[in-house]
């Protein structure tokens, strides 16, 4: 089973963050300037059901968890679909999976004691990322026409999960399926009033500080 990983540059003049058409969800406004200090790597396709059975098939998630994970879509056998999205993933789990594979990294490399290689991105984080340096709805263009060519929604789907990209078109940093498909778990606390609480030029991580803080302590943030 293999992980490939995108670079994403930083951007030390920021991104505009937010719905700048001003036709989305009102806790997406109002649009502010994020900045992102330093390069990170993200995972280049959503996690597939047979990177995620990596995980829960080990005795750390049988003995954390308690019960086998399950996806709703299986082959006709009952089977896992390899290439296809991992689902039902609850937040909890999401980011026990993060821990775990850092744990196997640790294992496997020489890293600094405690250094956290892998976690779920920052709610800034991932839409810089799905954004890639674009400033329209979707990262090809506008409207249901352009979502259509690289994203999966109800129209386009059949209701139900693809395999990760299938749509064969990445957005400029490389990912797919940044739009649609599964929703993605992002590791801030949720908050409707979160984004009239920033300032310009405030960075991913001071977002992520802001949110913890004054976030809804039962939700987080999870992104097309």
């Amino acid at each position: 089973v293999e992980f490939t990983f995108c670079y994403i540059p930083a951007c030390t003049d920021g991104f505009l963050m937010g719905d700048q058409l001003g036709n989305g969800y009102l806790d997406e406004q109002p649009v502010h300037r994020v900045v992102i200090p330093q390069p990170f790597w993200m995972l280049q396709t959503p996690v597939t059901q047979s990177q995620f059975l990596l995980w829960t098939k080990t005795h750390e998630y049988q003995r954390d968890f308690k019960q086998p994970h399950r996806n709703s879509q299986l082959s006709a056998t009952g089977e896992a679909l390899p290439d296809h999205p991992a689902e039902n993933v609850t937040w909890r789990q999401a980011n026990g999976y993060c821990q775990w594979l850092t744990k196997r990294l640790h294992e496997q490399a020489s890293y600094p004691d405690g250094m956290k290689l892998v976690r779920l991105p920052y709610e800034a984080e991932w839409e810089y990322a799905c954004r890639g340096g674009t400033g329209t709805e979707y990262w090809n263009g506008d409207g249901v026409s352009a979502l259509a060519q690289i994203g999966w929604f109800d129209s386009n789907s059949n209701q139900e999960t693809q395999i990760v990209g299938a749509t064969g078109k990445s957005n400029p940093f490389g990912l797919h399926d940044m739009h649609g498909n599964v929703w993605e778990w992002c590791q801030d606390r949720w908050h409707a009033e979160a984004y009239r609480w920033r300032w310009d030029g405030i960075t991913a991580e001071e977002t992520y500080d802001l949110n913890e803080q004054m976030g809804d302590k039962n939700e987080s943030k999870s992104e097309w």
